[in-house]
């Protein structure tokens, strides 16, 4: 690897055989790069998964709302909560369209003044409509500043969504994950915090894309923290987990980034 380059994981197929020439024997190796098949693969499983899941609690909710007999009330209430997911699924949809974007190589960045206490409070009352947060809760720290800072408000988002979907998703009911933002001189700073210690040989690869222990609908999570982060949005991405403290993951930004155009079909 040369100086400055930053190491990528390989997706491989490779076959082996051995073959006799003039009386000798040999191996022959071969190896083919099957990353944008695992890619579209991986984003089709997760695609599909999350948008399934999400029209399926939209249809039963349409069904009650269908049902007779139900209290102006109800009416409401239910309404919100279509209104909710249809919003969850919009979303869905945004986030496999920026990731298959920013792996191309054509994301497109935007910038815009933005408050990071504003951003913490959307990104949880989005994550309030999602199964995984039954009997689990979402907290800002107390010592939380609120930043001003100019970035792209999508990405942002979408970045503090999976990192809070993948503390929420490791802890058990009744646990608490802490959301807290704050800033130097040049950049602000986003951590998320559960109490649970990740094993090393799981540290060790958490960034890689498509691996995940949550079975193989899952896994490009953190890779696409990091990938978006770090490419587009010129930030840096970093976790600590140790069976005292729990893990934390933080991301940082600079306080001003530069948009790379305009994004005039962008969702979310």
């Amino acid at each position: 690897m040369l100086c400055g380059e930053t190491a990528e994981p390989l997706d491989l197929r490779v076959w082996s055989r051995p073959i006799d020439v003039k009386g000798e024997r040999f191996t022959v190796f071969s190896v083919m790069d099957i990353r944008d098949e695992k890619r579209r693969k991986a984003l089709e499983r997760i695609f599909f998964h999350d948008v399934l899941n999400t029209a399926g609690g939209m249809k039963g909710l349409a069904d009650l709302l269908a049902e007779s007999g139900l209290s102006d009330v109800e009416m409401r209430e239910l309404a919100a909560m279509l209104s909710e997911s249809g919003e969850q699924l919009v979303e869905e949809i945004s986030a496999q369209r920026i990731l298959s974007s920013a792996e191309q190589g054509d994301l497109v960045v935007s910038a815009e003044p933005l408050q990071s206490q504003e951003m913490i409070l959307r990104v949880i009352r989005q994550m309030h409509a999602l199964s995984c947060m039954q009997d689990k809760e979402l907290v800002v720290d107390e010592r939380a500043e609120d930043v001003h800072f100019v970035a792209d408000p999508v990405l942002i988002r979408r970045v503090l969504i999976n990192l809070v979907k993948n503390a929420v998703e490791a802890v058990g009911e009744g646990e608490t994950v802490i959301l807290s933002s704050f800033s130097d001189a040049k950049d602000v700073f986003f951590t998320v915090h559960n109490t649970v210690f990740i094993l090393p040989e799981i540290q060790r690869q958490i960034f890689t894309r498509s691996f995940s222990t949550k079975g193989s609908d899952r896994g490009l999570g953190t890779y696409s923290i990091k990938l978006i982060t770090e490419k587009y949005l010129h930030g840096k991405v970093s976790f600590v987990s140790n069976e005292t403290e729990g893990t934390r993951f933080t991301v940082r930004y600079p306080k001003q980034i530069q948009p790379s155009g305009i994004d005039n079909e962008r969702i979310g």
